[in-house]
């Protein structure tokens, strides 16, 4: 389930106030320092819950044209499913019935390729698991591959770069939306899409950037 975060604003309060607050786990702020400087406010209160261990890791919900291209051995075409929300450890996709039975928990898919918007992210994924209250979601892991020894190894993490890439969408995402509320106009429109299959393209990453 997602975890919502808050913070108490203020103009003036008074010390023990605030201490009672803070002791209590309530992020404590000027709104003036909020409305200065959002985006690295929002990530110091979510790296704070972190230390807390109130958090696993920092995810967020997409906004725009988010998906995964699963490239499938001995399957021609590649299977492209939304994402709902990433962060840079996983990631949740929801996958359409007739191709659950490639996403068996436990296993790994070699070569996905993740688009956020403009970003390409070239990556191997673990199958975690799949959502029992959301019909279709499917829970995957971050991953990097190498050849050893003549066999194809997965480690479970991520590479320092698509992990730059990820926490970049990540940073952007956190501050379009806390703009779009801090003036009043709401979340952004998530462009809605549904699980298809498509010409196997390896050429994909060169496709023009979205704005």
């Amino acid at each position: 389930s997602m975890v919502q975060m808050g913070a108490f604003t203020f103009d003036s309060i008074d010390l023990d106030i605030k201490n009672r607050l803070l002791e209590n786990g309530v992020s404590v702020i000027t709104f003036e320092t909020i409305q200065a400087n959002t985006v690295d406010v929002i990530k110091d209160i979510l790296l704070s819950f972190e230390a807390k261990g109130k958090r696993s890791f920092i995810r967020t919900s997409v906004i725009g044209d988010c998906k995964a291209n699963f490239y499938i051995k001995n399957k021609e075409d590649a299977i492209i499913c939304p994402i709902k929300d990433i962060s840079a450890y996983a990631f949740s996709c929801e996958i359409a019935d007739v191709y659950r039975y490639i996403f068996t928990p436990g296993e790994y898919i070699a070569d996905v390729l993740i688009v956020l918007r403009g970003l390409r992210i070239r990556t191997s994924v673990k199958v975690i698991g799949f959502s029992e209250n959301e019909s279709g979601l499917f829970i995957l892991k971050f991953c990097t591959s190498k050849i050893q020894g003549g066999k194809l190894v997965f480690e479970e993490k991520n590479s320092p770069e698509n992990t730059r890439k990820v926490h970049e969408y990540i940073r952007k995402t956190i501050q379009e939306l806390m703009i779009n509320r801090l003036t009043g106009a709401g979340e952004p429109d998530k462009k809605e899409t549904v699980p298809q299959v498509k010409n196997n393209d390896k050429n994909i990453e060169n496709e023009t950037a979205e704005s």
